[in-house]
C-alpha cells in the first residue's frame, strides 16, 4: 500500500492516504531543507532573506521543478521554521532517551 508520510496529502498523490488517515497518528517522516543563518543575524537581514525565499517558492516554475525532484516546497516564516527545528530536536532527544535512536 502506498502512503504519504507527511502531515498532508501530496499534491501529486492526492488519492494516496496519509499515515494519519490510516490511523498512525502523530507519525510523520519527511526530509526537509531550509535556509539558516548564524545566531545573532540582524532581524532585518532575516526578513529580507525570508521574503526572498517566499517569493522564489511562489514561482510556479520552481514548484514544478521541486515536484519533479519528488518534493514540495512548504512555505514557512523564519519563526515557523525555527519552531519546526526545535520540535524536531526535541523529538530526536526523546527518541535517544527512550533508546529508539542510537549512534552505531
Amino acid at each position: 500500500m502506498d502512503t504519504a508520510t507527511g502531515d498532508a496529502a501530496s499534491l501529486d498523490l492526492s488519492d494516496t492516504p496519509t499515515l494519519d488517515e490510516l490511523g498512525l497518528n502523530d507519525f510523520e517522516v519527511v526530509t526537509g531543507s531550509g535556509l539558516t543563518v548564524p545566531a545573532g543575524t540582524p532581524p532585518a537581514t532575516v526578513k529580507v532573506l525570508g521574503d526572498a525565499l517566499q517569493k522564489v517558492l511562489d514561482d510556479p516554475e520552481v514548484q514544478a521543478r521541486l515536484r519533479g525532484l519528488g518534493t514540495e516546497g512548504r512555505k514557512m516564516t523564519p519563526e515557523q521554521y525555527d519552531a519546526l527545528l526545535k520540535k524536531e530536536d526535541a523529538a530526536a532527544a526523546q527518541m535517544i532517551k527512550d533508546g529508539l535512536l542510537k549512534a552505531e
